[in-house]
């Protein structure tokens, strides 16, 4: 079975429901409520189901930030290494949560995916860095 006639099944179907009700009906990223909405998962585990995470691994997107969060990871890379940083920038502040007395702490749930944000941040950093030193 293909991973398009997954997505067709009514348990897809309803986990999706499920995701955009409890978003709200708008992106988790931007807040948009008037756009074409679709449902992330923010790490793929080998032989699971769409439906068989757990709501915390889903994010409601709308199609925008669907197509950039997937850019940041996809080989391709569509988006310019400066939209990639910032954009990374911008999940790790997401996934921080702020504690007055220590500066910042992360939800244990997203500590990995804190690390592997940070990770390609140093990773584009440095071919920015690599790329602007031979501009010079």
């Amino acid at each position: 079975m293909s991973y398009s006639d997954l997505l067709k099944d009514p348990r897809w179907q309803r986990k999706r429901l499920e995701v955009f009700e409890a978003a709200k009906w708008k992106c988790q990223r931007c807040g948009a409520g008037d756009k074409q909405l679709h449902v992330h998962h923010r790490k793929y585990i080998a032989g699971r189901k769409p439906w068989e995470y757990p709501m915390d691994r889903l994010l409601c997107l709308c199609e925008n930030c669907h197509n950039k969060a997937h850019a940041i990871i996809s080989s391709t890379r569509p988006l310019s290494i400066a939209e990639q940083i910032s954009e990374l920038e911008r999940r790790a502040g997401e996934l921080q949560v702020g504690d007055d007395e220590h500066g910042y702490t992360t939800k244990w749930d997203d500590i990995d995916e804190l690390f592997s944000v940070v990770e390609k941040l140093h990773e584009l950093r440095a071919i920015q860095k690599e790329a602007a030193g031979k501009l010079e």
